[in-house]
């Protein structure tokens, strides 16, 4: 990491640029373990990948596979790395990494290994990458600048990303020509994982920490994936941000986080989160995550919320909402 004052410095990236595939392919019976198979995917492009996970993930279906699934993805990239196919084997690594739980002790090595491959395969230097202070822990961020910049463009995700996923994107608006910023906020990758920062509604404030370390103005502001809930909120109240862009429109992160329930369940539990009734919200949560690989994405909310259990994050997102909703 780098002070201050050489961070700032417009230096031009000559990192390797990216070809997108396109295409969205049926991978897995489950439809969000399906998601993610083709979310990892499709950074990669390599159709070998989709042979690969349906032979091989194929039966893997709920909440007591979980060793094995990660057993067997750990086991494709590693195989993958082994043959120097090393964009593959890195997202391999951030899958498996995706669905270990947090006292897994393979968690964090993990998820280091994954972001040193992708920023060694980028050639992503360390003059790049910053440490920005944030309350109390810092902002991790990346910045990737052309020649002659023609705007703008700071970024940031959502719910579960890591902003190193989108290293390809990043690098693909650097070559149109746009100074690209790149961080994590508070509830995010390592801003989270490694300076113990969890989730806030009020995305302006990390918005405004970037902004300023960087001394921007008159920036794009994109956010994805939760990130465009949080994009439109940061961009209410700070002024700098002149346009947005929310990638995808996401006005109501508890609606889309309850959607694979049926109606009666959805208003039932948002019945006990209005009420306070946290037991019966933890006890529903409990339920779930015994049946299915759901497990992984009720502690991701509880992890990133700091809280301590699902009906008290449930409702940290309730309020979240009418956060928003109030700006």
């Amino acid at each position: 990491m780098n002070t201050m004052a050489e961070v700032r410095k417009l230096t031009p990236s000559a990192s390797t640029r990216f070809e997108f595939p396109i295409g969205y392919y049926e991978l897995h019976p489950d439809i969000s373990i399906n998601f993610q198979l083709n979310r990892f995917y499709n950074w990669v492009g390599d159709d070998s990948m989709l042979t690969e996970m349906r032979e091989t993930l194929g039966g893997v279906k709920d909440a007591t596979d979980y060793p094995m699934f990660t057993r067997l993805v750990l086991d494709l990239g590693e195989k993958a790395l082994a043959r120097h196919e090393v964009l593959k084997g890195a997202y391999y690594l951030r899958l498996a990494e995706f669905f270990m739980l947090t006292e897994d002790t393979r968690k964090l090595p993990t998820r280091q290994r994954f972001v040193d491959l992708i920023l060694d395969h980028f050639q992503i230097p360390p003059s790049e990458c910053s440490r920005i202070p944030f309350e109390s822990g810092w902002l991790p961020s990346y910045r990737l600048t052309p020649a002659q910049p023609k705007g703008t463009l700071v970024v940031f995700g959502g719910f579960d990303s890591y902003i190193e996923e989108w290293m390809p994107a990043a690098l693909f608006f650097r070559d149109a020509g746009y100074d690209t910023i790149l961080f994590e906020g508070p509830g995010q990758g390592a801003a989270l994982e490694l300076a113990h920062l969890t989730m806030s509604p009020e995305w302006q404030k990390p918005v405004k920490a970037v902004l300023d370390f960087f001394h921007l103005d008159a920036v794009t502001l994109m956010g994805f994936s939760l990130g465009g809930g949080l994009v439109i909120r940061a961009a209410a109240f700070e002024p700098r941000v002149r346009r947005v862009i929310a990638y995808d429109i996401m006005t109501n992160g508890l609606e889309c986080f309850f959607r694979p329930m049926p109606p009666s369940a959805q208003k039932e539990l948002l019945g006990w989160i209005d009420t306070g009734n946290e037991g019966a919200v933890d006890k529903f949560f409990a339920d779930a995550m015994a049946k299915s690989l759901l497990r992984n994405r009720c502690l991701g909310g509880v992890l990133i919320s700091g809280e301590d259990r699902a009906g008290r994050s449930a409702a940290d997102y309730r309020r979240s909402v009418a956060s928003i909703d109030a700006a």
